[in-house]
């Protein structure tokens, strides 16, 4: 049983991923504890560069940068069609 304050919140917060329940979530926590502090860094990274610079499409609902992402900013594209997503 694991009871570190620290590591148990880490395997909570993991459990709030799709798909991933208690022996993955512990599965994938004691992989980020065995990797290269680099390589976390990067991953914890790469997760707050996502949440701070992806946004969905107003248009279409497709990931992007922007408000509208560059496929429905393209001028060659036909502006009377939208394909409307759910998720991309």
């Amino acid at each position: 049983m694991i009871s570190n304050g620290v590591f148990t919140g880490l395997i909570e917060e993991l459990k709030k991923l799709p798909g991933v329940g208690q022996k993955t979530a512990q599965r994938l926590a004691f992989f980020i504890l065995k990797m290269p502090d680099q390589e976390a860094k990067a991953v914890a990274q790469a997760i707050l560069d996502v949440k701070d610079r992806i946004r969905l499409c107003s248009l279409c609902q497709n990931i992007s940068e922007a408000e509208v992402c560059e496929i429905c900013r393209n001028p060659k594209r036909d502006q009377t069609k939208v394909l409307v997503i759910k998720e991309p």
